[in-house]
């Protein structure tokens, strides 16, 4: 069993990547704040978005069941919960950071991706996926 975790800036093509790499159930907060097939970002119902990604990233693992999460993941502390539980179920743990710029397909604004940038940390091990060159 692997949990993969896909991390990058918005825009950077990780989930487009990990749809085209992995035959394994795919799985981000953004899916749960899809309403009417229309993206509704929410910061008050942010938290309990996260917590519902995590549980059914639980669920699956539970049930032996391969599993990739792409997020944002942008500091370190955001992957804990997930380094967890990989430990937890004794799942390979597999990270994969995504380097592209396709735009934000949720309309982040400049400012906020830039922030994110600023605030990167990378995780030691983590395998480098290039998408600038294609």
């Amino acid at each position: 069993m692997i949990l993969r975790l896909v991390r990058g800036i918005p825009g950077s093509g990780k989930s487009t990547w990990a749809k085209k790499m992995f035959n394994s159930i795919i799985l981000e907060n953004d899916m749960w704040c899809m309403q009417d097939d229309k993206y509704n970002f929410d910061a008050e119902l942010h938290g309990e978005r996260i917590k519902a990604c995590y549980g059914t990233v639980e669920l699956c693992l539970d049930d032996g069941m391969d599993v990739v999460v792409c997020n944002t993941f942008v500091k370190l502390e955001y992957m804990e919960d997930y380094i967890d539980l990989a430990e937890q179920f004794d799942a390979e743990l597999k990270v994969y950071k995504v380097i592209g710029d396709f735009g934000s397909v949720h309309d982040v604004p400049d400012e906020i991706i830039q922030k994110m940038k600023d605030e990167w940390e990378d995780f030691v091990g983590e395998k480098v996926i290039d998408l600038t060159g294609r």
